[in-house]
């Protein structure tokens, strides 16, 4: 079906987003950076691609998503737009626990390429069983974990595997946001940087009013090497930072993803005969440039070649897996003191 229907696909593809908020639209607005920051941006910025419907439940914002890009076709349902458009492309991109309903509605519908915001589902059973129906009706289904597209995070991933800074011994990471919403990004880097994780163990849990907790991590990889992923509480700040350490060398992924640190074994400056990690050259040094552009071109190349997205349903329902065994191993563990962080008398159990 997907070799057929490739023949079949116009020179330009039309597209639609469903949900018009930050990602769907409205980054593109006032930006604080360079680069097609949004889907409705990067339906525009390609040249394959045309974008020529909205959809939203909230009509304020998608009359407003409607007049930034000049799109009249717009609705209040997907199921009418999937009904009404003839669509060769759509973005989901509303709220997590309702990717999975929009999916249903674009695989029944039978959209050729569903581009999706993580996570697929709620839980890795719900976005197994939608994975397996879109490619039983030869549709590509990718997810925007977004760092698989991006240049930088996939030369880092051919540093590492050429052994630019040797065997991987050690990995540390933050994030914010829930297990699921953030931390699924998380994992699913983790494992196109560092290889398959095996195990994954999950410790001091943080509850939270959305039911997505924060946990911090112990991860085990197929190369043997150990994980350490920390849970950080967003109410000051947001982070999400990764840190690869090698037998010779080093890489920092740091300011959200955007910036690279890249370190070699050299002299020590300060100690003879001592050895340290340098500074080194890497190119690209920075990330996540037209973060949304590379996932909607890459969707496209395999929609027309048949060739596997980027990011698979497949990457997306192991990233949802390993994020319930975190979250069910934290819940089963003691719950640390609360009023953590240093005291007068030492160092008490993180808050």
């Amino acid at each position: 079906m997907a070799v057929s229907a490739k023949h079949r696909l116009p020179s330009r593809l039309r597209a639609a987003v469903i949900g018009c908020g930050n990602i769907g639209s409205r980054r593109s607005e006032n930006k604080k950076m360079p680069g097609v920051l949004s889907h409705a941006e990067a339906y525009r910025a390609c040249e394959d691609t045309q974008l020529v419907a909205f959809a939203d439940a909230n009509q304020d914002a998608l009359e407003r998503a409607g007049n930034l890009w000049n799109v009249k076709q717009l609705y209040r349902d997907p199921a009418t737009l999937f009904r009404t458009e003839h669509l060769d492309m759509v973005s989901i991109c509303t709220p997590d626990a309702t990717h999975a309903e929009v999916l249903r509605l674009a695989i029944d519908a039978g959209i050729p390429a569903v581009l999706c915001e993580k996570p697929l589902g709620m839980t890795h059973q719900e976005a197994s069983s939608l994975a397996a129906q879109a490619e039983a009706r030869g549709i590509v289904l990718a997810v925007n974990y977004q760092r698989r597209y991006d240049p930088m995070h996939r030369r880092v991933r051919e540093a590492i595997q050429a052994g630019e800074i040797g065997q991987v011994r050690h990995v540390s990471a933050w994030y914010t946001k829930g297990i699921v919403h953030n931390g699924t990004h998380l994992l699913d880097t983790l494992r196109f940087l560092c290889g398959e994780i095996v195990r994954a163990e999950g410790l001091n849990p943080r509850p939270d009013p959305s039911g997505d907790s924060t946990p911090d991590a112990v991860l085990t990889f197929a190369g043997g090497f150990t994980g350490f992923v920390h849970g950080c509480s967003a109410e000051a700040f947001a982070v999400f930072e990764i840190d690869v350490i090698g037998s010779h060398g080093r890489v920092r992924l740091v300011d959200e993803g955007h910036v690279l640190e890249f370190y070699v074994m050299g002299d020590s400056r300060y100690y003879p005969g001592y050895r340290q990690l340098v500074r080194a050259p890497f190119e690209p040094s920075e990330g996540l440039r037209d973060p949304l552009l590379h996932p909607v071109e890459d969707t496209v190349r395999a929609l027309r070649t048949g060739a596997r997205p980027a990011c698979t349903a497949a990457d997306a329902v192991r990233a949802l897996e390993l994020a319930q065994e975190i979250a069910h191993t934290a819940a089963t563990r003691p719950h640390p003191p609360t009023g953590g962080g240093v005291t007068q008398k030492g160092i008490a159990w993180p808050s």
